[in-house]
């Protein structure tokens, strides 16, 4: 079976319709079991009341904004008595939501409730606003009233497979741009994953497929959560036990790494082309250890069959330098095995919750933390347990990957930034504003002297505990 296409539709409304959010909710559940089995589509609903992070120092609708609002492909807005809060920018946050989804050209859906409002529920203040809002996209064709929940219904059920295609059209047109300028040709479609350029396989869509393939259509795995907030959400069904819910989420999990990262093609990797690519990570180490590279136990988490630390620690067995590594991908520990025979210890496992014992010196985490479903609070914090007092906790992030310039061949040319699959292109500010984040939760669980060095090839951020 090809695996299904997904989207994520944001649900976005002032707090008088919550009844309403979670009707389109249902509505995208059977729409996922009637149209979506027959058309291989799935759509996943995000609502910020379930799927926003919480965190400090950043304004509710920064978050929105930031962790929804891009990672969403299709808006659903609704209105009735009630136009929302202002947010500074905009008088409403849903406003501001809608305002997004036009200024990057992703469809919105809009209703406005035209039943009767009982007296004591007027605001004449939020009716003007919601009317002067009527008045400006009259014209732009991205609104209609409707009367009841029926209609709603029926009303969303169409729009929603009209949207869908729309996205994907959109998407299909939309072509990533190489580092010189140039379009190269996008494969997102083709379903084999050979085919594929390999950053833009979907790990939340593998773990779909897989989940369709085993028969659990009681949920989808939504794109911009972490494995642990889709755990969560799962919560609230009731036709199966949460417990095995989890058991199936856990095997697809590893099998979406084991597909994307088991047979990871090392040659096709930035990193080939600058050979110094892991210099700042010894500079680094060089700088803050007092007894240099000597006698310590580091550990890889997410490294892969473990060929990074052999790269950056090539004398490791004459400096006395005990090697590990944990990962999710069974396949790329068993090339480990094979192919580095004893030079490292392998564990399986995942990065918020490593089987980790509490006594490394120095702990590596390198663009591995920013895969799709990892959690950077709990990676943050598993580190934090994991290292020593004094020892070193270094991450980084992608800055930049080699791609061929067109499916199947063997010239390649380098793409700066981070890919975006909501987008479909490479965003340059997105490894920087992830490296910032990284920073500021490795000082607020207290690690020291927390820095930021830009590399070739990634951005490295690294503290002392």
């Amino acid at each position: 079976m090809e695996r299904p296409y997904s989207i994520t539709l944001l649900i976005s409304s002032p707090n008088d319709v919550l009844a309403q959010r979670d009707l389109i909710e249902k509505c995208c559940f059977d729409w996922n079991r009637d149209k979506g089995r027959t058309l291989n589509r799935i759509v996943q609903s995000l609502r910020w009341e379930k799927d926003m992070p919480i965190t400090s120092n950043e304004t509710y609708q920064s978050i929105i904004d930031e962790e929804l609002v891009k990672n969403s492909d299709l808006l659903i807005a609704l209105f009735w008595t009630r136009f929302g809060t202002p947010t500074g920018m905009f008088e409403s946050g849903t406003l501001a939501e809608i305002e997004q989804f036009l200024d990057t050209n992703r469809p919105a859906i809009v209703y406005f409730y035209a039943k009767k409002i009982e007296p004591g529920k007027i605001n004449p203040e939020q009716l003007t606003k919601i009317n002067l809002f009527k008045e400006k996209y009259a014209d732009k064709g991205i609104y209609r009233e409707i009367r009841n929940d029926k209609e709603l219904v029926e009303f969303f059920m169409k729009d929603l497979t009209y949207n869908f295609e729309k996205v994907i059209k959109q998407n299909q047109t939309q072509l990533p741009i190489s580092a010189s300028g140039e379009l190269k040709e996008n494969n997102k479609f083709n379903n084999s994953i050979e085919n594929e350029y390999w950053y833009e396989v979907s790990i939340s869509d593998l773990i779909n497929d897989y989940l369709l393939n085993e028969n659990i259509s009681q949920v989808t795995y939504k794109k911009g959560l972490t494995f642990t907030e889709n755990c969560y959400l799962w919560k609230n069904v009731t036709s199966v036990k949460h417990s095995t819910l989890i058991d199936f989420a856990k095997k697809a999990r590893e099998h979406a790494f084991n597909i994307k990262y088991g047979n990871y093609d090392y040659s096709k990797d930035l990193r080939s082309n600058y050979s110094n690519w892991h210099r700042p990570i010894l500079d680094i180490l060089n700088k803050k250890l007092i007894n240099g590279i000597h006698n310590l136990k580091i550990v890889g988490v997410g490294s892969n069959n473990g060929s990074e630390l052999l790269e950056i620690f090539p004398d490791f067995s004459a400096n006395n330098l005990k090697l590990e590594v944990c990962d999710i991908s069974a396949l790329a520990i068993e090339e480990g095995k094979t192919i580095h025979k004893g030079k490292i210890k392998f564990n399986t496992g995942n990065m918020e919750d490593s089987p980790l014992t509490n006594d490394f010196d120095i702990y590596l985490n390198l663009r591995a933390i920013h895969s799709s479903g990892n959690d950077i609070k709990s990676t943050i914090a598993d580190c934090f347990g994991v290292v020593k007092e004094g020892g070193i906790a270094i991450f980084s992030v992608s800055n930049g990957y080699l791609t061929p310039k067109k499916p199947g061949s063997k010239e390649l040319f380098e793409v700066n930034g981070m890919w975006e699959s909501n987008k479909g292109k490479f965003s340059s500010d997105k490894p920087f504003y992830l490296a910032s984040k990284i920073r500021r939760k490795l000082e607020e669980y207290g690690f020291k002297n927390c820095g930021i060095n830009t590399g070739d090839t990634e951005i490295f951020i690294y503290g002392i505990k």
